[in-house]
């Protein structure tokens, strides 16, 4: 494998990681919004304090996860304008062209295989230009600023224009085609990402599940502790 397809494959398994975490904490969030037993379960309760701060940390998490992949290019940094940065360096996009020849050796597939990346590279680069311009980027600007101010940093200087809730559910969709596209075209990997967000729901699930059921164990308990 020459350097500029392992140079781009740890990009993208970053980007990978990055974007399964953002799938899971919008799950667990999504969830514990939607679960009407969970909220009635904590409601005007003191416990509700943490769940409070629970879904506030997964927000920023969720903003953080998402926002990541787009930072601008840097050496240090997984985003798709570093892994597009490395993309334009001289011989390497033919260089992930060329390994996928080898994707499946034996089977004569070698230039159907070059076809199909060829075909990823470019719509990988038409994705994330266009999430670069326009609306695309405003919204981007808006979560990017919010993030410096209120996440990243400490900064007192209040962003001219503030991210709707909408915006980080709205740019990891937009993310998430772009990220499989590229475990595909890099690393040969197919990710069904209609699996992975299913997974994630179950867990996210079943963790609220177990949440719900111990707030209504302290409830009772404190309750028969005011009887006596």
């Amino acid at each position: 494998m020459s350097d500029a397809v392992t140079e781009c494959a740890a990009v993208v398994r970053k980007l990978h990681e990055t974007v399964r975490g953002a799938i899971q904490s919008r799950a667990l969030l999504e969830v514990a919004n939607a679960d009407k037993g969970l909220l009635a379960a904590f409601d005007n309760s003191y416990e509700a304090h943490g769940l409070m701060a629970i879904r506030h940390s997964l927000t920023h998490m969720l903003l953080m996860q998402v926002v990541r992949c787009w930072d601008t290019h840097r050496t240090d940094r997984a985003s798709f304008p570093s892994l597009l940065a490395r993309l334009d360096r001289p011989g390497a996009a033919e260089a992930v062209i060329e390994a996928a020849a080898s994707w499946n050796p034996g089977m004569e597939r070698e230039e159907r295989n070059r076809e199909l990346v060829r075909r990823l590279l470019s719509e990988i680069r038409e994705g994330v230009e266009s999430m670069l311009s326009g609306d695309q980027e405003a919204r981007l600007s808006r979560l990017r600023d919010f993030r410096h101010t209120y996440v990243a940093h400490n900064l007192t200087i209040t962003p001219e224009k503030l991210p709707f809730y909408s915006d980080i559910f709205g740019l990891l969709d937009d993310t998430i085609p772009l990220a499989a596209k590229a475990d595909l075209a890099i690393l040969g990997h197919h990710v069904d990402v209609g699996d992975a967000h299913a997974e994630c729901v179950r867990q996210a699930e079943a963790f609220w599940a177990a949440v719900r059921v111990g707030q209504v164990t302290i409830q009772v308990d404190l309750d028969g502790d005011r009887d006596r």
